[in-house]
């Protein structure tokens, strides 16, 4: 049998437990918009409440990585905004995917590049695809930034 003083150890930790949880509900409760407060004030354990958020915050977390990647395929290089800031856009996506441990090797980014150039940039991307070796997505950075700059040089001579 269990003696009096173990009884009473065990008391004290269960009711140690049970006012630590109370603090950290009414904590985290607190932390809360009063909308999810509303929602989740009913609710009597922390890990309830814990686990509710974590479940419906991960699937939203997940259908965000999804959009993300689907931001990404659907991404389109268009005439009338500069090429470069275009491709430093794709770049932030890609870099969001890759902060999601997804990753994206640099050849395929740059071929992913080459296959989103606007039709008036059709025929500068056919060079890339013609060439030997590989290259990397500073070096097709570089060429576009040239080949950019190029054009418009050649369209204020036109004007």
């Amino acid at each position: 049998q269990p003696n009096a003083e173990a009884l009473e150890r065990v008391n004290q930790q269960r009711k140690k437990r049970e006012e630590d949880e109370l603090l950290c509900r009414e904590h985290n409760l607190n932390t809360l918009s009063n909308r999810l407060f509303d929602l989740f004030t009913g609710m009597k354990y922390e890990k309830e409440i814990w686990d509710n958020l974590e479940f419906n915050y991960r699937a939203e977390e997940q259908g965000t990585n999804k959009y993300l990647i689907v931001k990404y395929f659907d991404f389109k290089f268009v005439d009338t905004k500069p090429l470069l800031e275009q491709v430093h856009e794709l770049k932030v996506i890609v870099n969001k995917i890759r902060a999601l441990k997804i990753e994206n090797p640099e050849t395929f980014q740059v071929g992913e590049i080459i296959a989103k150039l606007p039709s008036s940039w059709k025929d500068y991307g056919k060079k890339f695809l013609h060439k030997q070796e590989d290259i990397t997505h500073e070096q097709i950075q570089k060429h576009l930034h040239i080949e950019e700059e190029s054009r418009l040089r050649d369209n204020k001579n036109y004007v």
